[in-house]
């Protein structure tokens, strides 16, 4: 009987741990509001070379919010109006993509 209840209590204890990680999942979820889905090609296939991105808000050129280094990504962002550069060595390319609220969005960016 002993080992019984002990057995309950681990189970209860990963149950219960279970538990608060789906509740926090939850919980960051609702903060994250768009998804953004970044993809660079060169010759119309991904660009699996070391692209930079950076994220900035439009009203707000000067704060680069987010950073990624490879050539693909996906972020999540907050509603608004967001100006993405996108750089390979001396190829640079300017993109602007507004992100809606619970949206899924994707920015690809031909390089060639």
């Amino acid at each position: 009987m002993n080992s019984v209840n002990k057995g309950t209590s681990i189970i209860l204890t990963i149950l219960g741990l279970s538990l608060a990680a789906t509740d926090t999942l939850a919980a960051s979820l609702q903060g994250a509001t768009g998804q953004l889905n970044l993809s660079a090609t060169i010759g119309d296939v991904p660009a699996f070379r070391t692209i930079s991105w950076s994220v900035m808000r439009q009203d707000d050129d000067d704060e680069i919010i987010r950073t990624v280094h490879r050539h693909s990504a996906v972020i999540d962002l907050e509603p608004g109006i967001y100006r993405v550069n996108t750089t390979l060595q001396d190829k640079t390319r300017t993109n602007r993509i507004v992100i809606k609220e619970g949206a899924k969005h994707t920015l690809m960016v031909k390089l060639d």
